[in-house]
């Protein structure tokens, strides 16, 4: 069953978790040098390294409506949806796991679970990153770590981010001074959708900045805590909003009804 269709733990505050790793095989150029034979290539290797505990979807036979509403459910990113060159998508909805085939890089494993579920997304993230990596030639530099098309993704090539949802913090205009204190330690806030993305909904990502001289167990570390804080905060301000700005808060949620209720 798809994450948005489960409750996880901490779901008032926290929305999902995901963990996401960025892999390439040697011997074949990423984009745009990847041409339409090599992608076709890379989709049979992974399709029969997979086995049968993955459904197989090939976005080039799909529609673009089917495309654009995988990336509306965060499986895919939009680049993946509207792509027209061969690029596939491997599913296991056991484990919640979705590998992107020849997006930016040739594989992109990421495992998504409602709520606060971090450390339980790398798990299942890793096990499906293991069971490539016995049976790919995956490109991997003793110094560089795992070679990907972005430098900001060498070393672990691994992307864990947590999307909260924090209207108290909004409210409180906390979020600027919250991104100051979250780049120090190699963190970053973005909107819904990412980089360059609004936070739509009070809603954003809170993931890790540097991939390059840490380990993928020490961001997994560093990230809980943090969101544990943020959490924390989150919390106390509403209850002093609930508390304190009780009649102001309930003002703003019925003209905002009556607006919805009877606007043309």
């Amino acid at each position: 069953m798809a994450w948005y269709n489960t409750t996880g733990r901490d779901q008032d505050v926290i929305v999902s978790s995901r963990v996401r790793f960025a892999r390439n095989i040697t011997d074949y150029p990423n984009e745009p040098k990847l041409d339409t034979a090599s992608a076709r290539e890379i989709i049979s290797k992974v399709k029969n390294a997979l086995g049968d505990n993955y459904k197989y979807i090939d976005f080039g036979s799909i529609s673009d409506v089917e495309a654009a509403s995988y990336a509306e459910k965060h499986i895919v990113s939009p680049e993946f949806a509207a792509k027209k060159s061969p690029h596939a998508l491997f599913e296991n909805e056991e484990k919640q796991i979705d590998i992107m085939v020849c997006e930016e890089d040739h594989l992109r494993i990421q495992c998504i679970l409602a709520g606060s579920a971090l450390e339980e997304a790398y798990r299942r993230a890793c096990e499906a990153d293991d069971l490539i990596d016995d049976n790919l030639n995956i490109a991997f530099d003793e110094n560089l770590g795992y070679l990907t098309h972005c430098p900001t993704n060498l070393g672990t090539g691994m992307r864990a981010s947590v999307m909260m949802f924090l209207p108290a913090l909004t409210a409180n205009r906390e979020i600027a001074g919250l991104q100051n204190q979250l780049t120090k330690i190699g963190l970053t806030i973005r909107g819904m959708l990412g980089e360059g993305s609004a936070a739509d909904g009070c809603l954003y990502q809170i993931s890790n900045q540097i991939t390059l001289g840490i380990t993928e167990e020490e961001t997994i570390k560093k990230l809980s805590g943090v969101i544990e804080q943020i959490s924390k905060r989150e919390r106390d301000l509403r209850k002093a909003i609930e508390g304190e700005r009780k009649e102001y808060l309930y003002d703003k949620i019925s003209r905002s009804y009556g607006t919805m209720l009877y606007a043309k």
